[in-house]
């Protein structure tokens, strides 16, 4: 008995001609479902026009050779010639009579491709909040087609891929490939990838990643490093916390002002102050630093070398301090209250003398000068203020209690991009 030669699916062999051939084979897929065609009938020897026109034979189609160089493939109306024709009338190839290519057959052949196998992808998306995120970039994958999210996470695409694989791609989001396959509409979820957030560090009129920064820089993040520490003003926070910044009060008086050197004194009879720079507004002085609630702030940069003169002049010869303040954040609304208590007193006391220990002090100086003395009874000085008299120490300070009580609320709308921060403390 004689074998029967295999036989393969014609879609599977068009595509693989057009693997072969590196050439675009198009055809509706209703046209060559269940068609199936003799393994033998394919030579990779042979040219594509002839092997198409035999695979197409027993099937009853026929094909068409379109001026970008693909190949169309067409049902074959009854009394057809099987001899294709390139410049022939779209109702040679059964345009005007078959139903599916009806809209195919009113714009010209070439465009005819892009057409049957465009399709259109829609949907939002949206972050682990469920809040829109606008300007997602979408991309299939392989090519540079693609589309933007729009400001309420929405998007719309038209891929004339086969088997397209969507990208989603988002700043300090994971990235997402989802596959189409028969979806019209898909709908996405990004979630937050903290290992993509570089540390940002202020630097003048912008912003830089921490490695590629060139200059020397000392920054505090208020929230992360200073958040359980009680500071009642801004100069508290700084101290003992930046490496060559020195602040010290200018007198013992509380709440007396500070004076801040950047890597020391640089000018015997000029200032030695650094300029203060707040959310962009230079203030020179520095005087409206201390009236900045410390619960308010986000940040602390200082710009300690010669590269700070590059953007603000030579008054940044002393360095510069930089503040930036907490902003709300677009779809998300934060009530914040937070509270400290504490206690302020001096941490170490002067030694003083009582009243015998001084009389006889200022006796032995004015002996030892050759003057004379200025008790002559010490005794009697004890017995009228006491041993030890006054300690004005203990007169002059004490411990003071404080308490601190912030609270803010803060957020923002994502459709109209605005932000709104209130705080009172």
């Amino acid at each position: 008995m004689k074998k029967q030669p295999a036989t393969r699916a014609l879609k599977e062999v068009l595509r693989e001609l057009q693997a072969h051939y590196n050439v675009d084979i198009v055809f509706f897929d209703q046209s060559v479902d269940g068609l199936t065609v003799r393994a033998d009938k394919v030579d990779y020897k042979a040219s594509l026009e002839k092997n198409i026109a035999n695979v197409l034979k027993p099937s009853g189609l026929v094909y068409k050779r379109t001026d970008g160089g693909g190949y169309m493939i067409l049902e074959k109306t009854p009394g057809e010639n099987t001899k294709t024709n390139a410049s022939a009338d779209p109702s040679f190839f059964g345009i005007a009579n078959s139903k599916n290519l009806v809209y195919a057959s009113s714009i010209a052949l070439p465009s005819v491709k892009r057409v049957l196998v465009e399709r259109t992808v829609r949907g939002q998306v949206t972050g682990d909040d469920g809040g829109a995120l606008p300007g997602v970039s979408i991309v299939v994958k392989g090519t540079t087609h693609g589309t933007t999210a729009d400001e309420n996470g929405n998007y719309q695409l038209v891929t004339a891929e086969d088997y397209p694989t969507l990208v989603f791609s988002f700043v300090g989001y994971a990235s997402r490939e989802v596959v189409v396959g028969n979806q019209s509409v898909i709908d996405v979820r990004l979630s937050v990838d903290n290992k993509a957030l570089d540390e940002v560090v202020v630097i003048g009129y912008g912003d830089s990643r921490r490695e590629d920064l060139t200059g020397s820089v000392s920054s505090i993040n208020v929230e992360k490093d200073l958040k359980n520490v009680p500071a009642t003003r801004v100069d508290q926070m700084l101290q003992g916390r930046m490496a060559g910044v020195y602040i010290k009060s200018t007198n013992g008086a509380p709440g007396s002002p500070t004076t801040i050197r950047v890597r020391g004194s640089r000018s015997i009879s000029a200032t030695n102050e650094p300029i203060y720079v707040i959310d962009g507004i230079v203030d020179p002085s520095g005087t409206n630093l201390n009236s900045i609630n410390p619960a308010d702030i986000e940040s602390i940069d200082v710009l300690k070398d010669a590269s700070t003169t590059a953007i603000y002049g030579s008054r940044a010869a002393n360095g510069v301090v930089l503040v930036t303040t907490k902003k709300g954040k677009a779809g998300r609304n934060d009530f914040r209250f937070s509270t400290s208590h504490g206690v302020s007193q001096l941490p170490r006391k002067l030694d003083l003398m009582h009243s015998r220990e001084f009389a006889e002090f200022i006796n032995e100086a004015r002996i030892d000068a050759k003057m004379p003395i200025v008790y002559p009874n010490v005794d009697s000085i004890v017995n009228l203020r006491g041993e030890k008299g006054t300690d004005w120490m203990d007169a002059v300070t004490r411990t003071a209690p404080f308490s601190t009580y912030d609270l803010s609320a803060s957020g923002g709308c994502r459709r109209r991009a605005r932000v709104y921060i209130f705080s009172v403390g």
